[in-house]
């Protein structure tokens, strides 16, 4: 784990809540870019009970505020084929590069669509695709090329567009 999730971590629990919701953020990441298809798609060539019990034992965690132990990250990275502790590193730079890229765009497009783009979209889906311009979630490439063409069938708001107009006017006034 890298010292930056124990940052500001004042107690022993603290540090170890950091690292619970560190794994739980990298988890989502992977799952959102490796498994558009949701957790259990993941684990399908586990038997069936193994992979129901582990989809559940996960839902429950992410659910939970507590985070991701550590117990559950490795028993999830020997199902998923990973290596060990590879919930406890950093994303791998070029796969968050990409996803916050196209999570940008899609954000960009959706706010030229206005209110329209949450119900086009479904609001999970847009939930996801904020929490991805921060990194906090993914955005695959399925999930872009289905948003991309929902939004794209939208009209663009011309408010958006006069709004944007005159914030950089006042930027070039100063």
């Amino acid at each position: 784990m890298n010292l930056e999730v124990f940052e500001g971590a004042s107690t022993a629990k603290e540090a170890v809540d950091a690292g619970k919701r560190a794994r739980q953020q990298r988890f989502s990441l992977y799952a959102d870019l490796h498994s558009p298809r949701g957790i259990r798609a993941l684990f399908k060539h586990l038997p069936d009970a193994e992979c129901h019990a582990l989809a559940n034992q996960i839902t429950q965690a992410m659910q939970d505020r507590g985070g991701f132990p550590e117990f559950l990250a490795r028993k999830v990275e020997e199902a998923a084929g990973l290596p060990f502790g590879y919930l406890d590193q950093p994303y791998p730079y070029p796969e968050l590069r990409a996803s916050l890229n196209r999570a940008k765009r899609l954000k960009r497009m959706a706010d030229a669509r206005g209110e329209a783009a949450v119900g086009a979209v479904g609001k999970r889906n847009f939930e996801q695709l904020e929490q991805a311009c921060f990194g906090y979630r993914g955005v695959s490439e399925a999930f872009y090329v289905k948003a991309f063409a929902k939004l794209r069938k939208l009209p663009k708001v011309e408010l958006f567009y006069a709004q944007k107009l005159r914030e950089l006017d006042e930027i070039r006034r100063g």
